[in-house]
């Protein structure tokens, strides 16, 4: 019996290892689709929304949402959208590392919205991860200034992807999962696809992918977003809220090794990148940390 769910447990490790590998692996995806960063995240919103929607009728899933909730859910998914667009448009301009070592900050954002939005008190732990995470960006800027534009832009990225990610923490205690991914990718599609008609100045049709880019695209969709979303959620039933935010701290890690592996970019960047991006990552790994302890004298007491 103990050896059963030892070996349950060991399964459940190995399939979040493998949602976090996904997710660093968007960054890859989106280098090697040949779109703008604008153009790839209406496709890959799109086909998110279609593969939800058709996952969402197989299970039987209700479609089903209030006016305001749909208003509220449709705001974030324009978020989603704009963060997307950044992310993937650092990653062009400049290399994956550095994409990711501005969005590894994102923690960094969430602990300052969740101190003025919920008004939750910064406790020392997480303040000191504060000024080791700019310190960290401070190497990398000071050494790597080269890339400045594309690591402003990704720190928008973090900071857009902890304005949803907060959102989201208020809207799944009222909604289902299922409907909020679902109305946030068509929501993302929408807005992506009028700024898109905006920059260009007309109504258009988009480009249509190269052959190898639908590839891409239909894995960073229905596997990196579909499925990884989904496979996330579920784990949550059985692993702890805190286990799975410490192994979301390897996604920027995962990303920047294939990067290595695929594009070489250990070449382009000094040594003082990695430094400062390992600083980043201490930092971001002392807040699931101090959450936990938190939570710990909060039980105690």
């Amino acid at each position: 019996m103990h050896n059963h769910l030892y070996a349950d447990k060991m399964r459940d490790y190995l399939r979040l290892h493998f949602v976090v590998f996904l997710w660093g692996f968007t960054s890859i995806l989106g280098n090697l689709i040949t779109l703008t960063g604008l153009e790839l995240t209406i496709w890959r919103t799109m086909l998110a929304a279609i593969g939800m929607a058709i996952y969402m009728r197989f299970k039987k899933l209700s479609f089903r949402i209030s006016g305001e909730g749909l208003l509220k859910i449709m705001g974030t998914g324009a978020i989603v959208g704009a963060h997307w667009v950044c992310f993937f448009h650092a990653a062009k301009i400049a290399t994956v590392s550095v994409c990711l070592a501005g969005v590894a900050t994102t923690a960094i954002f969430v602990l300052f919205l969740e101190s003025w939005l919920m008004k939750v008190r910064i406790s020392k732990m997480n303040f000191l991860m504060s000024i080791l995470g700019v310190w960290g960006l401070y190497l990398i800027f000071k050494f790597e200034f080269s890339y400045w534009e594309g690591l402003i832009i990704s720190l928008i990225a973090a900071f857009l992807s902890a304005l949803f990610g907060v959102f989201n923490a208020l809207w799944v205690r009222q909604y289902p999962a299922h409907v909020i991914t679902l109305y946030e990718m068509i929501s993302a599609s929408f807005f992506t696809w009028l700024a898109y008609i905006l920059t260009e100045k007309r109504v258009t049709f988009l480009p249509i992918p190269a052959p190898t880019d639908w590839i891409y695209l239909l894995i960073l969709a229905w596997v990196c977003t579909v499925y990884a979303f989904f496979e996330s959620t579920e784990l949550l039933n059985r692993l702890s809220s805190f286990v799975i935010n410490l192994y979301l701290n390897l996604e920027p890690v995962y990303g920047m090794l294939l990067a290595i592996l695929i594009f070489q970019e250990n070449r382009k960047m000094t040594s003082a990148f990695y430094a400062g991006m390992a600083i980043i990552l201490i930092s971001v790994m002392l807040y699931p940390i101090s959450q936990y302890v938190r939570k710990k004298r909060a039980h105690c007491s």
